[in-house]
């Protein structure tokens, strides 16, 4: 009698992968020893599709060397990314056997002025 008057949704339709355009802003990554002694590794992407930032993250084999050498400028896509939250900001995770990724480059800047 408890449940009279809520509502109840299915969690199985609600989608765990997102398609996502943007241009990235930053990169970072890092890498350490967890507490069992294995080793770990992160990059990360933040991506401007025009309406909002969001954080694009792989982890260990994950990290494709396309996903490495992602450069601020570049404009991405991503197809079948994993979705997740961080600190409350979306997130997206890559996942080695089912993300792709296409870059378009942006041309290197002339810096000699």
């Amino acid at each position: 009698k408890e449940a009279e008057g809520l509502d109840i949704d299915r969690i199985g339709l609600i989608p765990t992968r997102a398609n996502i355009c943007g241009v990235v802003i930053s990169r970072g990554s890092n890498s350490g020893t967890n507490a069992k002694g294995k080793d770990w590794s992160m990059a990360t992407a933040h991506i401007w599709d025009g309406t909002a930032l969001t954080e694009v993250v792989a982890f260990g084999r994950g990290r494709s060397e396309s996903f490495d050498n992602l450069r601020v400028g570049d404009r991405i896509k991503l197809m079948a990314a994993e979705i997740g939250w961080r600190e409350g900001t979306p997130q997206l995770r890559i996942d080695p056997r089912n993300t792709r990724m296409t870059v378009e480059s942006e041309p290197p800047v002339d810096e000699a002025i």
